[in-house]
């Protein structure tokens, strides 16, 4: 049996957290939530995560720099920022260095949220089929 796709969600806004969860659930993936940087990273040893979708400004830590650590330490977890005030060359900039594989712009539609999140669990798939077929860590 394939296990379940999860999607970790930062975002200190209850509303998007909420809003993103049940689109997320609705296309038959299960979601973690958190509301900072700290929170995220005391989730990432509950359960394998598939992609992590993470807005641009979050307390303490930002969503870019969370994201830099999330490629560092889990480079298979795909990385989708969220934002609805973009630093653009900060985006632009983390985009050329892999940080970000997607950017969604506040307020989002949901086609647009869905297709981002079946383009990530699809990368996901591939980047751990490379990593069986290879062994080479993505």
């Amino acid at each position: 049996m394939m296990r379940r796709h999860c999607i970790m969600i930062v975002d200190d806004e209850p509303l998007i957290r909420s809003s993103l969860s049940r689109l997320v659930h609705r296309e038959g993936f299960d979601s973690l939530l958190a509301e900072n940087a700290d929170d995220a990273w005391m989730l990432f040893r509950t359960r394998e995560i598939s992609a992590i979708f993470s807005d641009h400004v979050i307390p303490g830590e930002g969503g870019l720099a969370l994201l830099s650590r999330v490629k560092q330490k889990y480079p298979r977890i795909v990385r989708v920022l969220l934002s609805g005030h973009p630093d653009q060359s900060a985006i632009l900039e983390a985009i050329k260095k892999k940080v970000v594989s997607h950017f969604i712009m506040k307020p989002w539609g949901n086609e647009a949220v869905r297709k981002t999140l079946y383009r990530a669990v699809t990368r996901y798939n591939k980047n751990l089929e490379i990593l069986q077929v290879t062994g080479k860590k993505i």
